[in-house]
């Protein structure tokens, strides 16, 4: 799939920067919007090219203007039938559930900016992903990428930026959660409560985002002169055997570091076999995984700027400005710490 040549369709850069304008100034149906000269002197066209777009939006009936009064905002914009979209490729492997979950609020946001999500789910780059990318004005990447993957991606000759905690070696900006920031604030966090046998709980060598997370709390670890204690699995949702392994070999241990799939087993292993120890649980995983914990010092979680908000700002602004996209990791708050929030998750 090599010699894909896929030419980007035109679209009026100016109707987005004015749609994208009215989406983060609040301005509502029945708002009126700022002078032409006063939206020229905010967004990246000409006066000509605005006038074009302002047209356009009239005919489609977006806007509304009134002599000797100005021009109104007429209907929502995610109302209005999409020119173009986004594409966003999840790579995910046979056998995994299909990926793709909590893009909604993906969706809503570029909706209000008047662009469509439009959504694959692939094992490998082909013409499914070069028939979504129709019409489109920039491309997302997320899951399980490769090198190889995102030089087919580059074929269609749209920008591209991936979202997420991926080891690549070709040139692409990449939005990802500092992980090894995370892990090492939470280790820090228990040793500062006195605690010296701390594990981490973490998942296959091949899973980026894990030897992250290793890094860190091995950091954390070596300044305060404790021995690590890692617990590593090869595969996910099959840790009881684990578990039950290594806390028989380390009873005393007064903390642990863990994903979300591993705390499932961890609970559950706590169930069944009754055991009668408290380790702090320092949760390396963002606070939309799970509902049903209250933070506190001995059960730490993530809150992290919305990763798909964050990279799809990061596209618009490139696509409508020009502005380079830049490589960026994400650094994570940690409430009732950082904060004083100290109730479930809303």
């Amino acid at each position: 799939m090599a010699d894909i040549k896929f030419r980007q369709l035109k679209y009026n850069k100016a109707r987005l920067a004015i749609m994208k304008f009215i989406a983060e100034s609040g301005i509502r149906v029945g708002d009126r919007l700022p002078p032409e000269r006063e939206l020229v002197n905010q967004l990246p066209c000409s006066m000509i090219t605005m006038r074009h777009a302002l047209a356009d939006m009239e005919s489609a009936g977006l806007i509304a203007r009134r002599h000797g009064s100005g021009t109104y905002l007429a209907k929502e914009i995610r109302d209005d039938s999409f020119q173009c979209s986004i594409l966003f490729v999840s790579v995910f492997h046979k056998g995994e559930d299909l990926p793709g979950r909590g893009l909604d609020r993906l969706r809503l946001y570029l909706a209000d900016r008047g662009l469509g999500l439009s959504y694959v789910a692939v094992t490998e780059f082909g013409l499914e992903v070069v028939n979504a990318a129709r019409d489109c004005i920039g491309v997302i990447a997320d899951g399980w990428l490769t090198d190889d993957f995102i030089v087919q991606l580059k074929t269609l000759n749209l920008p591209v930026i991936v979202q997420g905690n991926v080891n690549l070696h070709e040139d692409v900006p990449a939005i990802s959660l500092d992980l090894e920031l995370a892990a090492y604030r939470l280790a820090r966090i228990m040793i500062e409560d006195g605690r010296r046998r701390i594990a981490l709980f973490r998942g296959p060598g091949f899973y980026y985002p894990a030897v992250q997370a290793e890094r860190g709390y091995l950091k954390a670890m070596h300044e305060a002169g404790l021995p690590p204690w890692i617990m590593r699995v090869e595969e996910r949702f099959t840790y009881n055997e684990e578990i039950e392994r290594f806390m028989a070999e380390h009873a005393d241990v007064e903390g642990i570091l863990m994903e979300h799939p591993v705390l499932v087993d961890f609970i559950s292993w706590i169930w069944r076999t009754g055991y009668a120890g408290r380790p702090a649980i320092g949760f390396l995983s963002r606070e939309t995984d799970h509902k049903k914990y209250r933070q506190n010092r001995n059960f730490l979680w993530l809150k992290f700027e919305n990763l798909s908000i964050r990279v799809a700002q990061a596209l618009l602004d490139h696509v409508i400005e020009g502005k380079p996209m830049k490589s960026v990791k994400l650094v994570p708050v940690i409430p009732s710490v950082d904060d004083d929030s100290d109730s479930f998750i809303s």
